[in-house]
């Protein structure tokens, strides 16, 4: 929740365009760190444009199926019977198949929850402000029409980018629409049970 309001301050108070004060220099570096973009690589947008669009996508596809089909609590019912199993019980030595079994299933619950948890909170404001490069356009004297902003090789509305707005119209609704739950509890996916996302009362 801090993280999260750390974020939208940067954006209401975040530096003016063109500002070369100390200040704005400030509030720019701390604008960064609240986006997550700890790193000052020397790159190109238009090189990491689709890379990190395919990164995003496949989280929010992620997401969806763990919030859908409730892949948080089938992690549980694997622990569960884990620990239930008659050669765990018999076991004596912590490394031994059955305990390393259990290990390795509580690791994988744990990183479900940080995931969704992630999704929810820190992941949300840099993953749209993807999003929102992907659907903006600008002129560009160079082809002279529209670009995509961050890819200025790809020309709006044109097969490529309709493609792409056809994948994120597919997944971004979705994706925003199921946020609401777990965003409300700071991402514990403790708190947003399966059942309740089929449940109209529950909205």
């Amino acid at each position: 929740v801090i993280i999260t309001a750390f974020q939208l301050l940067t954006f209401a108070f975040g530096p003016p365009p063109g500002d070369d004060t100390d200040d704005a220099k400030t509030a720019t570096r701390m604008h960064h760190v609240a986006l997550l973009k700890y790193f000052n690589f020397d790159y190109s947008r238009e090189t990491i444009f689709l890379p990190e669009l395919m990164v995003v996508c496949g989280i929010m596809a992620v997401f969806l199926l763990i919030a859908l089909l409730g892949l948080d609590e089938f992690m549980d019912r694997c622990v569960a019977r884990a620990y239930d199993l008659p050669m765990y019980k018999a076991e004596r030595l912590s490394f031994a198949p059955a305990h390393l079994l259990v290990k390795f299933l509580s690791a994988l619950r744990g990183f479900t929850y940080l995931f969704v948890q992630l999704c929810s909170t820190v992941l949300v404001v840099p993953m749209v402000q993807v999003i929102a490069g992907a659907a903006h356009c600008v002129e560009s004297n160079d082809f002279g029409g529209l670009v995509v902003s961050n890819a200025p090789h790809i020309e709006c509305l044109h097969p490529k980018h309709i493609q792409i707005l056809a994948v994120l119209l597919a997944l971004v609704p979705l994706y925003l629409f199921l946020l609401a739950p777990f965003a409300v509890v700071a991402g514990d996916a403790l708190y947003v049970p399966a059942e309740c996302m089929f449940e109209w009362r529950f909205w």
